[in-house]
């Protein structure tokens, strides 16, 4: 419970993902929901375990954070850390099946690196997970 409301993870999103045997859809599913958004969505966990840790040792600043206990915080930071590890084992294990897609496939490799991982739609998760840019700025 948190100020009075209870809280918990939301729903997970229906995966709409059918691979049909289909190596190509499944390395692009891949590189794009766990290659690229676990990755983003580890750092963000990470990004404000370490900010609310800040806020824990005085930093100062109008956050979301402000008005909330140490005890509560120190468990938001926790939880949030907690989430940070799961999603660097999701997206380490598809690099690895991405890896493995690259070792028997040069071609549909090759295709998932002109597709999915081109500057535009990393900036876009960079953007949409951090709010940042590549240039690290908000």
């Amino acid at each position: 419970e948190l100020l009075g409301n209870e809280i918990g993870p939301g729903p997970l999103p229906e995966s709409h993902v059918s691979f049909d045997g289909n190596l190509t859809k499944m390395a692009f599913a891949v590189a794009q929901e766990g290659c690229i958004d676990e990755t983003f969505s580890a750092i963000a966990a990470y990004s404000e375990a370490v900010d609310i840790e800040a806020i824990m040792q005085g930093a100062s600043g109008e956050t979301p954070y402000s008005e909330i206990d140490q005890a509560t915080l120190s468990w938001i930071r926790d939880e949030l850390q907690i989430i940070g590890v799961e999603e660097s084992t999701h997206s380490l294990l598809a690099w690895r099946a991405l890896s493995w897609v690259c070792d028997i496939d040069l071609h549909v490799c090759e295709m998932v690196w002109e597709n999915v991982m081109t500057k535009r739609n990393l900036e876009k998760a960079l953007k949409t997970r951090l709010g940042l840019n590549f240039e690290g700025k908000c």
